[in-house]
């Protein structure tokens, strides 16, 4: 599959960056100056975009409530929600049949998505990936954990930034720190732009989509169909996101499930 950034007409910013030193080390001879010159390729098309999805109720279901149109996954736990088997939601398997298929890829949750700090090879993440589009998507095989602010706060550390599009441990309520620094790390270290209204998030905690409010990423509430009717936990959904949920906008476009229903809000 080709690459996103490669398909139509490709515009090229060359940032030129000068950087000046002084020959010779700790007073010795010498003393002459050079000038380096290093450049920057920033790459973008008119549509490159990014889409950004949960793991936990989004990409997965239930593992012991019913739930139709999902897939078992025998032989893979998944940890959440008090573990089980694995359960992927409809749309997992089948993101490729949706607008995302022609945009980038990451993942933002508060999960570990079956593994752990030093947990790379977990078998749900390489599934994950493999579902995502794999690194041509990504442009990461990594999964990187978030830092909560040192100072007690549940925001993120302000000295954190991303290493890679897909990020583990994020603290609900705070998810739209961490794309941005994921949309960040895609230009600083890939030299690819994505415009805000090219992000689009998709969540199926209420809280997680109203903590994008402020921006002009789309975000998304999803697995509305059903939420899971267990006491405490009637903030996530049941069955997680269908591919009728992953809906293209643009602008900061943020829609919430509301009596099985979308409302939409476009600031």
């Amino acid at each position: 599959m080709q690459s996103p950034c490669f398909r139509g007409l490709i515009p090229s910013i060359v940032l030129g960056v000068i950087a000046t030193g002084l020959c010779g080390c700790g007073g010795g001879g010498g003393g002459g100056t050079t000038t380096t010159a290093t450049t920057t390729t920033m790459t973008t098309t008119p549509n490159t975009c990014l889409c950004v999805f949960d793991v936990d109720r989004t990409l997965t279901a239930s593992q012991k409530l019913d739930c139709a149109n999902t897939t078992v996954k025998q032989g893979i736990p998944d940890p959440a929600y008090g573990g089980g088997t694995l359960k992927l939601s409809q749309l997992a398997p089948n993101i490729n049949e949706t607008f995302c298929s022609r945009c980038y890829s990451g993942i933002v949750t508060r999960g570990e998505a079956g593994g752990n700090a030093g947990g790379h090879d977990s078998k749900e993440r390489k599934l994950i990936l493999g579902m995502l589009g794999g690194k041509e998507k990504t442009l990461s095989e990594e999964w990187q954990q978030w830092q909560a602010d040192p100072a007690g706060k549940p925001s993120q550390n302000p000295a954190w930034s991303a290493t890679s599009s897909m990020v583990f441990e994020v603290n609900d309520g705070f998810k739209n720190q961490c794309v941005e620094s994921i949309v960040a790390w895609f230009l600083k270290l890939k030299g690819i732009l994505i415009e805000p209204e090219m992000v689009h998030f998709f969540d199926d905690r209420e809280d997680n989509i109203d903590c994008f409010k402020s921006t002009r990423y789309n975000a998304h509430q999803v697995s509305c169909a059903g939420r899971d009717p267990t006491p405490g936990m009637q903030n996530v959904g049941k069955c997680g996101a269908t591919t009728e949920e992953i809906v293209e906008s643009k602008g900061g476009v943020h829609s919430k499930c509301a009596a099985q229903q979308r409302s939409e809000v476009v600031v």
